[in-house]
C-alpha cells in the first residue's frame, strides 16, 4: 500500500502500556468509513446503550508535524514566480507586425492611372 493512502491506527488500553497495543493499518477509503461508523455510534444512543463515548479530540500540540512549512508553500512560491515571469516574457515581446506577401501584386485602381476628372452630370428638371 503506497505511504500516502496508509495509515496506522494504534489502539491501547492504557497510555503507559505500551507492549499491549493492537495495530491496525487501514487505507483511506477504510479510514474514512471507520470513522463514519464511529459517528454514527455516537450520535445514535438507542443503537448501543452500554455504549458510553469517551471520545475527546486531541489539541494540535499533540501532533507532528511531517512536513515543514517551506516544503508545503515551494509548490505555491515556485507556481507564482513562473506565472510572473510568463507574464514579463509576454510583455516585453513586441506585436507582431503586418507582413506583406511579396507574391501578391498591387493592382492598379482605375483613380491611379485616371487622373482626368469627370464632370457632374447636371440633374434633370421637372
Amino acid at each position: 500500500m503506497p505511504e500516502k493512502n496508509r495509515h496506522l491506527l494504534l489502539w491501547q488500553e492504557k497510555k503507559e502500556d505500551t507492549n499491549h497495543q493492537l495495530r491496525i493499518e487501514l487505507s483511506t477509503v477504510q479510514f474514512f468509513d471507520l470513522l463514519e461508523t464511529i459517528d454514527q455510534l455516537c450520535a445514535d444512543n438507542y443503537t448501543l446503550p452500554q455504549l458510553q463515548d469517551h471520545l475527546k479530540p486531541l489539541s494540535s500540540r499533540h501532533r507532528q508535524g511531517d512536513i515543514s512549512i517551506i516544503q508545503q508553500s515551494t509548490p505555491a512560491v515556485l507556481g507564482f514566480f513562473s506565472l510572473a515571469l510568463v507574464a514579463i516574457a509576454l510583455f516585453i515581446i513586441p506585436n507582431p507586425s503586418i507582413i506583406k506577401d511579396p507574391n501578391q501584386e498591387l493592382k492598379p485602381t482605375p483613380t491611379q492611372n485616371n487622373n482626368k476628372q469627370i464632370p457632374p452630370l447636371p440633374l434633370p428638371r421637372k
